[in-house]
């Protein structure tokens, strides 16, 4: 059985190094955060032991670093392809003590990897490549800049749990059928941690570990996509290996321009009426109501009335509604709605769209109709009980509405950005969304929905 090993690997044994495993099969089966070379041997023997010779280790570390002083030939040509994208490598040379010898290096010698890009992995062999997660995942993503993941001055704890949030829903859609990181209990553990951070140290206590991840998918990656894997430099002069994929345009933030669909999904009494004007006022330009809100009020008044059930009726079960069931006119009306949100920003007008998603092929229908368009999935989440509270409070709202919705309207798949107004009020959830804006990443939860 193979063994493929990410290790995100700190210079020295005082700071946290990061370790991820996979088996034979490539699912994800160890991660964690270790300090010294003894601990990381005590993490890697048994995976190691079961796998033979057959092992594949992609280090985020130098292997070879030949000078004395500078950079490396291979920092330099990956500079040229991924500086622009702010992904450019740190310079490695002798003269800085952790790099006479590089750790990396001495790791390999101790476990007996072949640290030569030139030899074909698997076979009988135990290879180890040197690797670098900021140009892997602007390759793999898809990205036009790095994800501002990493703790940086400036940068509070809500900007990094944004970049954390894409991170993580970038990780799960493309590795994440290879990785079978919804099996992976470690994993629900980390993106919980991302969740409920409630300080930065909290989201920096897992960095390491998800960079291996990271390294443990390329190491997969070079030995059964070998032929798209791009090597920067040599064994000679050292080397650091990146996949191949076409590369999308740099850019330093996402442009605020029109063509932009934002969607609002979360239950009645959730807070998106407010969030949504909120971002209005805020918008740089013309932000267009097309909502569901907005597409009701254009219906006859009696759809609003005795009429009501052909747009929205109810099933009920001992006196409270227990589901909520749209009617024909319903259906047609969010189809509609859809396709309203599409053309005004084919029209070039940036559009936000309250929703409450209750079926399914309301998901599929919007993923349709907005494919080829640059579309923001944002979930406004609000808990049970403060629901209830301001139905009682609004006395337009119909009581129990909002707690039936609540077990489908989050059912469809990921968001790009997850407001909870029970914690943020409306101020706070609408930073967060223009936060994420301003982290300079590009949509991607649509593509898991439908």
């Amino acid at each position: 059985m193979s063994a493929f090993v990410g290790i995100d690997l700190a210079w020295g044994p005082r700071n946290r190094t990061g370790v991820a495993v996979c088996d034979g099969t490539g699912r994800l089966v160890a991660s964690e955060t270790v300090r010294t070379d003894d601990q990381l041997a005590m993490v890697l023997d048994p995976w190691l032991a079961g796998a033979g010779q057959d092992v594949v280790v992609a280090l985020d570390a130098p292997l070879v670093v030949p000078n004395d002083t500078g950079r490396r030939d291979c920092e330099a040509e990956l500079g040229r392809v991924f500086a622009r994208y702010d992904a450019g490598a740190h310079p490695a040379n002798r003269g800085r003590t952790w790099f006479d010898p590089p750790r990396g290096t001495e790791l390999a010698r101790r476990f007996g990897w072949e640290i030569d890009p030139a030899v074909r992995p698997l076979g009988g062999r135990a290879v180890a490549i040197e690797v670098y997660p900021h140009p892997a995942m602007v390759a793999l993503f898809g990205l036009g800049r790095v994800l501002p993941y990493k703790q940086k001055p400036g940068r509070d704890l809500e900007t990094l749990r944004t970049a954390w949030v894409q991170l993580l829903g970038h990780l799960e859609r493309v590795a994440g059928p290879t990785l079978r990181l919804a099996e992976s209990v470690r994993w629900a553990e980390i993106r919980r941690t991302v969740h409920t951070a409630t300080r930065k140290v909290d989201l920096r206590a897992i960095e390491d570990e998800v960079d291996a991840i990271v390294c443990a998918y390329l190491a997969w990656l070079w030995a059964h996509d070998r032929d798209r894997m791009d090597v920067f430099g040599d064994v000679e002069r050292g080397y650091i290996v990146v996949p191949h994929r076409d590369l999308v345009a740099p850019e330093g933030r996402v442009p605020r321009v029109g063509g932009t669909v934002i969607v609002l999904n979360g239950t009645s009494s959730a807070g998106k009426s407010s969030l949504l004007t909120a971002l209005q006022d805020r918008w740089p330009g013309p932000l267009i109501d097309a909502g569901l809100d907005r597409h009701l009020a254009m219906l006859p008044r009696r759809y609003l009335g005795a009429a009501w059930p052909e747009v929205f009726g109810y099933e009920w079960h001992d006196g409270e509604i227990a589901r909520v069931v749209p009617g024909p006119v319903g259906h047609r009306l969010v189809r509609g709605m859809h396709r309203s949100a599409a053309a005004l920003a084919a029209a070039g007008f940036d559009v936000v769209v309250d929703h409450v998603l209750l079926e399914p092929e309301w998901a599929s229908d919007l993923t349709e109709v907005l494919r080829g368009t640059r579309a923001v999935l944002v979930g406004v989440l609000c808990p049970a009980d403060p629901l209830v509270q301001r139905e009682r409070e609004r006395q337009s709202r119909t009581l129990g509405q909002a707690l039936a919705q609540l077990p489908y309207v989050h059912a469809h798949g990921r968001y790009d950005v997850e407001v909870d107004t029970s914690e943020l009020d409306v101020t706070g959830a609408r930073d967060a969304v223009l936060r994420w804006f301003d982290a300079g990443v590009e949509p991607t939860a649509l593509g898991t929905w439908g």
